[in-house]
């Protein structure tokens, strides 16, 4: 029999943690503990858009803070902004107004990216 190695010591861990979990989370379904199982985000679970932590940090127009989670000063952020209005307007090709400000859609897309 070959040696365990620390790498296959540390994989038979997490199988055995992941199979105790499954076996702990059926448990829980079959005893009727958990009797809501939906796993999916419903409109009462969301906030506000003006709650969000992306319009508070683009509120708060702090470079520190805007530099942190942006990855630019709220000098360039402005800059930005003013040529992505242009590609993404705040009203839709057809007529309506979008439910993300095109601000908020640059911050977390920024967000997303750095």
């Amino acid at each position: 029999m070959p040696p365990v190695t620390k790498r296959t010591l540390l994989l038979y861990t997490h199988i055995a943690i992941l199979s105790a979990a499954a076996f702990h989370y059926m448990n829980l379904l079959e005893s009727g503990c958990r009797i809501n199982k939906q796993f999916y985000t419903t409109s009462k679970s969301l906030h506000e858009l003006a709650e969000s932590a992306a319009r508070k940090l683009i509120m708060a127009r702090q470079d520190d803070a805007y530099m942190c989670h942006l990855g630019l000063t709220t000098a360039s952020f402005d800059e930005l902004y003013e040529e992505f209005l242009i590609e993404y307007p705040n009203v839709c090709k057809t007529g309506r107004k979008r439910v993300f400000d095109p601000e908020m859609i640059l911050a977390l897309v920024l967000m997303w990216l750095d």
